[in-house]
């Protein structure tokens, strides 16, 4: 379970101990066990290895030399159109191609998107949260600021009166505690960003895809008619952290930003590792292998 950002006297004392601790876990779980109740594995028994495999020797026959050049600082253009369509047919996401960057895991997408914000951008987050984008978000030098949680998720009432320039929420299905942020709560949230120009939510839609009980949630992104949500999500949990591809949907005006600051850096994502997770999309493996893993995951 992620421990409290509110708790944290001595910080490198705490990162530095959390860090040994992931250590002795490793260690335990080289070993084998019956059941892995850890929240960041996969059942890596249902991986689709024929399907990739397939779909990998059909992209390194392609006559396609140009694959192997650096490419799109964004992502390959197949990809992001790839995702841009999965988005909006199953999250409810509004976006253009040109709004979505492919990045090598969340981590790296967190410290492109800080350069958008500004260091001293002070970033809500709730308490308790994931662990890992409040040791990046910290990290790059933001102060971060707790924000309690009830039923409902994320206290927006917490932010009045308090500099805050964003907020990072995960309303589709809050960690640690699962909960799902109903729709008044969501509108609080996009009412609080709308009072100010440059005030953004970072939605992390991280574990979206398995819902085993009531419709599906559309994202936080849909409901925004006002450019005030920056979008996060992945493939590590719905196909295999190995592959390092996550996406960032941004507003217009970051995207903005991006174009003047951010396509200096590289793509971080091998363009042949995209080529195959777009044929995965595109060709209806992906859709196929969530339902299966759905099946899997509710009956465990």
């Amino acid at each position: 379970v992620a421990q409290s950002v509110a708790a944290r006297p001595d910080q490198k004392k705490e990162l530095s101990l959390g860090m040994e601790k992931e250590s002795v876990r490793g260690q335990l779980f080289r070993e084998k066990f019956e059941v892995d109740f850890s929240p960041r594995g996969i059942d890596l028994e249902g991986f689709p290895y024929a399907t990739w495999r397939k779909i990998s020797r059909a992209v390194l026959k392609e006559e396609d030399r140009d694959l192997f050049l650096k490419g799109d600082p964004q992502g390959d253009l197949i990809l992001r159109e790839a995702i841009r369509e999965y988005l909006h047919a199953a999250r409810g996401v509004n976006c253009d191609v040109s709004q979505i960057i492919i990045g090598a895991g969340n981590e790296y997408l967190l410290m492109l998107l800080s350069q958008l914000l500004g260091k001293d951008a002070v970033i809500a987050m709730e308490d308790p949260t994931y662990r890992q984008a409040y040791r990046v978000l910290s990290g790059v030098g933001h102060k971060v600021l707790p924000v309690g949680i009830d039923k409902n998720g994320f206290c927006v009432k917490e932010l009045e009166g308090q500099d805050v320039q964003a907020a990072y929420v995960m309303p589709s299905h809050q960690f640690p505690t699962g909960i799902v942020m109903p729709v008044k709560r969501r509108q609080e949230l996009l009412s609080w960003a709308g009072e100010l120009p440059g005030r953004y939510l970072i939605e992390d839609d991280y574990d979206s895809e398995f819902r085993y009980k009531g419709k599906p949630i559309p994202a936080l992104q849909g409901y925004d008619s006002h450019g005030k949500v920056i979008y996060i999500g992945t493939f590590s949990k719905s196909i295999a952290p190995a592959i390092r591809v996550s996406y960032l949907v941004l507003p217009e005006k970051l995207l903005r930003l991006y174009e003047e600051r951010g396509t200096a850096f590289s793509s971080t994502v091998s363009r042949v590792d995209q080529r195959i997770v777009a044929g995965f999309l595109k060709e209806g493996y992906y859709e196929r292998h969530l339902n299966k893993m759905r099946a899997v995951y509710k009956s465990r």
